[in-house]
């Protein structure tokens, strides 16, 4: 590529005086070759810059050279340089860890300096490489498109990739014609690093076979933005808090912190790829922490797709199916779920309000002329008039309209109240018997009979109890 072209490739991103970009610099040929353009292209264009590099102590005094030949270049040219000395320990995935480690500082760095980009060096020969890996690793379709150009971090920062569209070939040259110093990673050549074994399969490509592998990924990206797309609308459309009593989740949800509730019949109608990134986008929301994978998907899909009930645990998250319904679940957060549900004196309203209130699950019951009023157990321990608590089994009541008790149990399968939810349905107690089902019914020897007070019976999706008359 002639020197010209090379000098044009930060036009395209607009950068202004009101940019500053930091620069991820290993001090080899591709970080070298693009923090010499940046230079370049900010004496024109007057953008502040920064230069990041990363020391993880791995290999002895060539950590250390790298870190200098760095830092002589910076001073040469006068370009501010932070130097993140972070040692890791060799051993089992520390390439993966040395990169996720990278990013978690970068963006720390990028608030603290405000950041507007993060350059980095990756290019084509290392795009054809990540698809080849992620392919061998049964990647879906987030993985086959290969590496982004540019990813939004956060509302102000983005990573940018400004030399994936030229091969390794193309970044040698023009270092050798510039007369660019360099510096050689030797842990490049081991191959005990996966990354590494398929590296010297792209070097025997030829530059034709690079390009039909990066052409393969270009439609797998285009397929992609149009999937992602289908399944946002469908997460956007179809994804409730479980009905009619929503439960807040510490940490995530797709609905207002809800638990992520879908019918089967909707999801099942969209093809495998569409599905794939519906079930990443809700299981990353519940604290899955571990990358997405065709395994992961095959088990989940399966599952759904058997119109059975059945449960699924991967990791922390928690995948149940009951009555044409797919709940996905944090285990931890769901088991610390408090009750939310408020109990104040009112007067008693039109039947009208009666029934509207009804389908928000405000319920109101009548407690007699003994209008109860403490809570709390009296001084000597004896039970309260009122009571809040959640079934307990054996427990029954008298459904409105009839006139024999019904196990709590059956009154949950009739109204197919998925068992994910049943012990985290308060019940209003008056006197030790069973007034109130939270949010779904009030018992029928405490209905409304004609005018005056009542208690008026609120579920809460947010905020603490709230006991105060």
């Amino acid at each position: 590529m002639s020197k010209i072209k090379m000098d044009d490739i930060l036009s395209a991103w607009g950068f202004t005086k009101s940019h500053h970009l930091a620069c991820l610099v290993s001090g080899g040929p591709d970080s070298m070759t693009l923090l010499e353009l940046v230079r370049r292209h900010q004496a024109q264009k007057k953008f502040k810059s920064t230069v990041l590099h990363f020391n993880f102590h791995l290999r002895g005094k060539e950590s250390q050279r790298d870190q200098a030949f760095v830092a002589r270049y910076c001073n040469k040219w006068h370009i501010p340089l932070i130097v993140k000395n972070t040692p890791l320990q060799p051993g089992p995935g520390i390439q993966e860890r040395a990169r996720n480690l990278r990013r978690e500082i970068s963006l720390k760095l990028a608030q603290k300096h405000q950041f507007t980009h993060l350059l980095v060096a990756h290019h084509a020969d290392d795009q054809v490489e990540t698809v080849l890996m992620r392919k061998q690793r049964g990647a879906g379709p987030r993985g086959l498109k290969g590496m982004d150009e540019e990813v939004f971090l956060n509302d102000r920062t983005k990573m940018i990739r400004p030399l994936l569209k030229l091969f390794r070939k193309e970044i040698l040259q023009f270092a050798k014609q510039e007369g660019l110093g360099f510096v050689v990673d030797s842990s490049n050549t081991k191959d005990v690093y996966f990354r590494n074994r398929i590296r010297k399969q792209v070097v025997l490509l030829s530059l034709k076979e690079k390009r039909e592998i990066l052409k393969e990924a270009e439609k797998h990206r285009k397929i992609f933005i149009r999937d992602e797309r289908l399944a946002q609308k469908f997460l956007n459309q179809k994804i409730i808090a479980p009905s009619p009593q929503p439960l807040p989740l510490e940490g995530g949800g797709i609905k207002g912190g809800g638990v992520p509730r879908f019918p089967i019949n909707s999801y099942s109608s969209y093809s495998p790829n569409v599905r794939f990134l519906i079930l990443e986008k809700i299981l990353k929301e519940q604290g899955f922490k571990s990358q997405f994978e065709e395994k992961h998907f095959t088990l989940v899909d399966s599952l759904i797709c058997q119109k059975k009930s059945g449960r699924l645990r991967l990791g922390c998250v928690e995948v149940r199916v009951e009555y044409g319904g797919v709940y996905v679940f944090n285990v931890r957060a769901i088991h610390e779920l408090p009750l939310h549900i408020k109990v104040s004196p009112t007067r008693v309203p039109s039947l009208q309000k009666i029934k509207s209130d009804a389908k928000r699950g405000v319920l109101y019951i009548s407690v007699g002329a003994g209008f109860p009023r403490p809570i709390s157990p009296g001084p000597g321990g004896e039970t309260p008039p009122l009571q809040i608590r959640t079934w307990h089994p054996g427990d029954k009541f008298i459904p409105l309209g009839m006139s024999q008790y019904k196990k709590l149990s059956d009154y949950f399968i009739d109204k197919k109240i998925p068992s994910l939810f049943r012990d985290k349905i308060p019940l209003v107690l008056v006197k030790g018997e069973i007034a109130c089902v939270g949010g779904f019914a009030v018992a029928d020897p405490f209905k409304i009979r004609g005018q005056g007070n009542c208690l008026k019976i609120t579920r809460q999706t947010q905020g603490a109890q709230d006991w105060t008359w």
